[in-house]
């Protein structure tokens, strides 16, 4: 990587304009000091790095590919639930084969818990070893009731939930190619935003909280946390959502 393309922070880029935001809050509510501190900090400065703040935020996650890429989301986890509500009747024809075969043998467990997970690319992986299960054993299947149509559908599942997931990766890729051939820009919001916290930690070196407020790292793992946070929940109301229709 040439030495233009290098960045100067540590974080992820999508993660950059949430810490400078907090930076910029942080400095428009002790920015009489930092005047007094030095006038470099005296206005316009904060107007631009708004202006700025925003540019970033557009670079390296635009509204419209996020809106864009939460439809996907909303899609693909739609298709995922369809796929665990097909496994469930799936379960019964494997028992009604009064076979060898069980529903852990024949994959349709791991799928569903890959489908609790809401994890893609496994229910991908785990749906396409069921589908090739489906093939071995049809005339059984199909004598227990399984139909022509149902087995079409879950084929199908496959092509549809690769085709969402290409999509998405696409989308991140291409962003992630414009962001990386504008690292320059990233790199001069960030530097900018390391003046105001080198004044900060001397500002309130003997004050712990508002220290916090202008440290990189901390900031950092405010976000990181603020993000885990969010994720889990939301991978609990997927979850309380799919135990609920399942039980149904």
């Amino acid at each position: 990587m040439s030495e233009s393309n290098q960045r100067s922070y540590s974080c992820k880029d999508e993660d950059l304009p949430i810490i400078g935001a907090l930076i910029l809050q942080s400095f428009s509510r002790e920015k009489t000091l930092f005047i007094t501190f030095s006038n470099r900090f005296a206005d316009p400065l904060e107007a631009n790095l708004k202006t700025e703040l925003a540019s970033v935020n557009e670079l390296v996650s635009p509204e419209s590919e996020t809106l864009l890429i939460k439809k996907i989301t909303e899609q693909i986890y739609t298709e995922i639930e369809l796929v665990d509500s097909m496994a469930d009747p799936l379960k019964a024809y494997v028992d009604l084969t009064k076979s060898q075969l069980t529903p852990a043998s024949f994959g349709i467990i791991a799928l569903r818990a890959a489908c609790n997970n809401g994890d893609i690319t496994a229910v991908i992986d785990k749906l396409k070893v069921v589908n090739t299960n489906i093939t071995n054993h049809l005339s059984q299947l199909k004598e227990a009731g399984l139909t022509d149509e149902k087995v079409s559908s879950l084929k199908t599942k496959v092509s549809l939930l690769t085709d969402l997931k290409t999509q998405q990766q696409d989308i991140r890729s291409n962003r992630a190619l414009i962001v990386q051939e504008n690292i320059g820009q990233l790199n001069s919001f960030y530097d900018k935003l390391a003046d105001i916290l080198l004044v900060g930690k001397t500002l309130f070196k003997d004050n712990p909280a508002k220290l916090k407020e202008f440290t990189f790292s901390a900031l950092k793992s405010q976000v990181g946390q603020s993000r885990s946070t969010k994720k889990n929940d939301s991978t609990k109301t997927d979850s309380t959502t799919t135990t609920t229709k399942t039980e149904s």
